[in-house]
Protein backbone atom coordinates (compact mmCIF):
# COMPACT_ATOMS: atom_id res chain seq x y z
CA UNK A 1 0.00 0.00 0.00
CA UNK A 2 1.66 3.12 -0.97
CA UNK A 3 2.44 5.68 1.78
CA UNK A 4 -0.21 8.61 1.43
CA UNK A 5 -3.16 5.61 1.59
CA UNK A 6 -1.52 4.60 4.70
CA UNK A 7 -1.04 7.63 6.56
CA UNK A 8 -4.69 8.47 4.94
CA UNK A 9 -6.39 4.84 6.11
CA UNK A 10 -4.48 5.54 9.94
CA UNK A 11 -5.95 8.66 10.86
CA UNK A 12 -9.33 7.64 9.29
CA UNK A 13 -9.29 4.71 11.88
CA UNK A 14 -7.80 7.02 14.93
CA UNK A 15 -8.35 10.55 15.77
CA UNK A 16 -5.50 12.44 18.08
CA UNK A 17 -7.99 12.60 20.74
CA UNK A 18 -8.04 8.51 20.81
CA UNK A 19 -4.39 8.30 20.55
CA UNK A 20 -4.49 11.19 23.44
CA UNK A 21 -6.12 9.49 25.93
CA UNK A 22 -4.43 6.31 25.13
CA UNK A 23 -1.66 7.77 26.16
CA UNK A 24 -2.98 9.38 29.23
CA UNK A 25 -3.47 13.02 28.26
CA UNK A 26 -7.26 13.00 29.14
CA UNK A 27 -9.18 16.20 28.24
CA UNK A 28 -10.53 18.41 30.86
CA UNK A 29 -13.90 19.51 31.02
CA UNK A 30 -13.30 21.88 28.27
CA UNK A 31 -11.97 19.40 26.24
CA UNK A 32 -8.15 20.24 26.93
CA UNK A 33 -5.09 18.82 27.98
CA UNK A 34 -1.58 19.86 29.16
CA UNK A 35 -0.01 19.84 25.89
CA UNK A 36 3.45 17.42 25.93
CA UNK A 37 5.39 19.56 23.80
CA UNK A 38 6.38 22.72 25.45
CA UNK A 39 6.12 23.44 29.58
CA UNK A 40 2.37 23.73 29.95
CA UNK A 41 0.92 25.37 32.99
CA UNK A 42 -2.46 25.38 31.87
CA UNK A 43 -4.33 23.07 29.57
CA UNK A 44 -3.87 24.54 26.17
CA UNK A 45 -3.88 22.01 23.58
CA UNK A 46 -7.90 20.91 22.09
CA UNK A 47 -8.53 18.88 19.68
CA UNK A 48 -11.17 19.30 16.71
CA UNK A 49 -12.41 16.94 13.53
CA UNK A 50 -9.56 14.45 14.26
CA UNK A 51 -6.78 16.72 14.98
CA UNK A 52 -4.75 18.91 17.78
CA UNK A 53 -3.86 21.99 18.04
CA UNK A 54 -1.84 23.53 20.76
CA UNK A 55 -3.24 26.98 21.01
CA UNK A 56 0.41 28.30 23.02
CA UNK A 57 3.06 26.49 20.83
CA UNK A 58 1.73 26.06 17.63
CA UNK A 59 2.09 21.98 17.89
CA UNK A 60 -0.91 20.85 15.50
CA UNK A 61 -1.81 17.56 13.51
CA UNK A 62 -3.29 14.53 13.41
CA UNK A 63 -2.68 11.27 16.00
CA UNK A 64 0.20 10.41 13.81
CA UNK A 65 1.98 14.03 14.82
CA UNK A 66 0.57 13.46 17.95
CA UNK A 67 2.30 9.76 18.11
CA UNK A 68 5.95 10.92 16.54
CA UNK A 69 6.25 14.32 18.53
CA UNK A 70 5.31 12.62 21.93
CA UNK A 71 7.95 9.59 21.23
CA UNK A 72 10.01 11.08 19.12
CA UNK A 73 9.44 9.26 15.80
CA UNK A 74 9.11 9.46 11.81
CA UNK A 75 5.91 9.06 10.80
CA UNK A 76 6.11 5.72 9.60
CA UNK A 77 7.40 4.21 12.87
CA UNK A 78 4.93 6.82 14.48
CA UNK A 79 2.01 4.76 12.14
CA UNK A 80 3.35 1.89 13.26
CA UNK A 81 3.38 2.32 16.94
CA UNK A 82 -0.34 3.67 16.52
CA UNK A 83 -1.04 0.51 14.79
CA UNK A 84 0.50 -2.11 17.85
CA UNK A 85 -1.11 0.10 20.06
CA UNK A 86 -4.32 0.70 19.08
CA UNK A 87 -4.71 -2.69 17.65
CA UNK A 88 -5.58 -0.78 14.40
CA UNK A 89 -5.58 -3.65 11.82
CA UNK A 90 -3.32 -1.96 9.34
CA UNK A 91 -0.86 -3.34 6.75
CA UNK A 92 1.62 -1.62 7.35
CA UNK A 93 4.78 -4.42 7.36
CA UNK A 94 2.78 -6.69 4.79
CA UNK A 95 1.02 -6.66 1.65
CA UNK A 96 -2.31 -5.62 1.96
CA UNK A 97 -4.51 -8.57 1.02
CA UNK A 98 -7.41 -7.92 -1.55
CA UNK A 99 -10.41 -7.59 0.87
CA UNK A 100 -7.72 -4.29 1.94
CA UNK A 101 -6.80 -3.10 -0.92
CA UNK A 102 -10.62 -3.50 -2.14
CA UNK A 103 -11.73 -1.51 1.48
CA UNK A 104 -8.95 1.07 0.48
CA UNK A 105 -10.48 1.70 -3.00
CA UNK A 106 -13.74 2.35 -1.41
CA UNK A 107 -12.13 4.84 0.98
CA UNK A 108 -10.35 6.72 -1.31
CA UNK A 109 -13.57 6.91 -3.56
CA UNK A 110 -15.57 8.13 -0.53
CA UNK A 111 -12.71 10.70 0.70
CA UNK A 112 -13.22 12.49 -3.60
CA UNK A 113 -16.94 12.27 -3.49
CA UNK A 114 -16.95 14.10 0.16
CA UNK A 115 -14.60 16.89 -1.60
CA UNK A 116 -16.48 17.30 -4.31
CA UNK A 117 -19.75 17.61 -1.85
CA UNK A 118 -17.73 19.53 0.11
CA UNK A 119 -16.45 22.11 -2.67
CA UNK A 120 -20.31 22.57 -4.48
CA UNK A 121 -21.44 23.34 -0.40
CA UNK A 122 -19.16 25.89 -0.21
CA UNK A 123 -19.87 27.56 -3.91
CA UNK A 124 -23.66 27.27 -2.91
CA UNK A 125 -23.70 29.09 0.21
CA UNK A 126 -21.58 31.70 -1.50
CA UNK A 127 -24.70 31.91 -4.18
CA UNK A 128 -27.22 31.44 -2.08
CA UNK A 129 -25.98 34.45 0.24
CA UNK A 130 -25.91 36.50 -2.75
CA UNK A 131 -29.44 35.74 -3.61
CA UNK A 132 -30.51 36.63 0.28
CA UNK A 133 -28.36 40.28 -0.01
CA UNK A 134 -30.30 40.88 -3.12
CA UNK A 135 -33.61 40.49 -1.32
CA UNK A 136 -31.99 42.25 1.92
CA UNK A 137 -31.44 45.36 -0.53
CA UNK A 138 -34.39 45.70 -1.88
CA UNK A 139 -36.44 45.50 1.14
CA UNK A 140 -34.57 48.99 1.82
CA UNK A 141 -36.72 50.15 -1.23
CA UNK A 142 -39.76 51.15 -2.10
CA UNK A 143 -42.01 47.76 -3.53
CA UNK A 144 -42.72 49.93 -6.48
CA UNK A 145 -38.89 50.07 -7.39
CA UNK A 146 -38.10 46.47 -7.15
CA UNK A 147 -36.65 44.51 -10.44
CA UNK A 148 -38.04 41.06 -11.61
CA UNK A 149 -34.86 39.56 -9.81
CA UNK A 150 -35.47 41.44 -6.44
CA UNK A 151 -39.34 40.56 -6.58
CA UNK A 152 -38.15 37.19 -6.53
CA UNK A 153 -35.42 37.27 -3.61
CA UNK A 154 -38.02 38.87 -1.99
CA UNK A 155 -40.44 35.71 -2.34
CA UNK A 156 -38.25 32.99 -1.98
CA UNK A 157 -36.66 34.81 0.68
CA UNK A 158 -37.61 32.39 3.84
CA UNK A 159 -36.50 29.21 1.25
CA UNK A 160 -32.94 30.99 0.14
CA UNK A 161 -32.29 30.84 3.93
CA UNK A 162 -33.02 27.74 5.11
CA UNK A 163 -31.08 26.49 1.88
CA UNK A 164 -28.19 28.71 3.42
CA UNK A 165 -29.01 27.66 7.20
CA UNK A 166 -28.74 24.11 6.44
CA UNK A 167 -25.62 23.93 4.19
CA UNK A 168 -24.22 25.77 6.99
CA UNK A 169 -25.27 23.83 10.10
CA UNK A 170 -27.85 21.72 8.97
CA UNK A 171 -27.14 17.83 9.66
CA UNK A 172 -26.19 15.78 6.87
CA UNK A 173 -28.87 14.18 5.36
CA UNK A 174 -30.84 17.64 5.11
CA UNK A 175 -27.93 18.74 3.08
CA UNK A 176 -27.71 15.32 1.05
CA UNK A 177 -31.18 16.59 0.15
CA UNK A 178 -30.66 20.09 -1.28
CA UNK A 179 -27.59 18.06 -2.91
CA UNK A 180 -30.12 16.31 -4.47
CA UNK A 181 -32.08 18.82 -5.37
CA UNK A 182 -28.92 20.94 -6.38
CA UNK A 183 -29.85 21.76 -10.15
CA UNK A 184 -33.41 22.83 -8.93
CA UNK A 185 -31.40 25.44 -6.18
CA UNK A 186 -28.90 26.64 -8.15
CA UNK A 187 -31.59 27.92 -10.83
CA UNK A 188 -32.85 29.60 -8.11
CA UNK A 189 -29.69 31.75 -7.69
CA UNK A 190 -29.21 31.98 -11.65
CA UNK A 191 -32.37 33.62 -11.97
CA UNK A 192 -31.81 36.01 -8.79
CA UNK A 193 -27.81 36.29 -9.44
CA UNK A 194 -27.62 35.68 -12.99
CA UNK A 195 -24.42 33.83 -12.17
CA UNK A 196 -24.17 29.99 -12.58
CA UNK A 197 -21.17 29.57 -9.61
CA UNK A 198 -21.30 25.81 -9.51
CA UNK A 199 -18.02 24.17 -9.88
CA UNK A 200 -16.62 21.50 -12.46
CA UNK A 201 -18.56 18.60 -11.93
CA UNK A 202 -21.26 19.21 -9.79
CA UNK A 203 -23.86 21.28 -11.35
CA UNK A 204 -25.89 18.18 -12.67
CA UNK A 205 -24.40 17.88 -16.40
CA UNK A 206 -21.30 16.30 -15.21
CA UNK A 207 -21.97 15.73 -11.56
CA UNK A 208 -19.87 13.57 -9.45
CA UNK A 209 -20.21 9.51 -10.44
CA UNK A 210 -22.86 7.95 -8.04
CA UNK A 211 -21.32 5.74 -5.61
CA UNK A 212 -22.83 3.93 -2.81
CA UNK A 213 -22.00 5.71 0.57
CA UNK A 214 -21.59 9.54 -0.97
CA UNK A 215 -20.63 12.36 2.03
Amino acid sequence: MPLNDLFQLCRERVTAEEAARYYGYVPDRRGKVLCPFHPDRHPSLSFHRGNFRCWSCGAAGSAIDFSARLFGLAPLDAVRKLNEDLGLDLPVDRAAGPEERERARREAELRETRKIFEEWRQTMLTRLCAAIRTGNVALRRPMEDWDPKECLAVREQARLEWYAATLEAGDREEQMEIFRRRKEVGRLCTRISGDTGDPAGTDGRNGPRRRSGAA
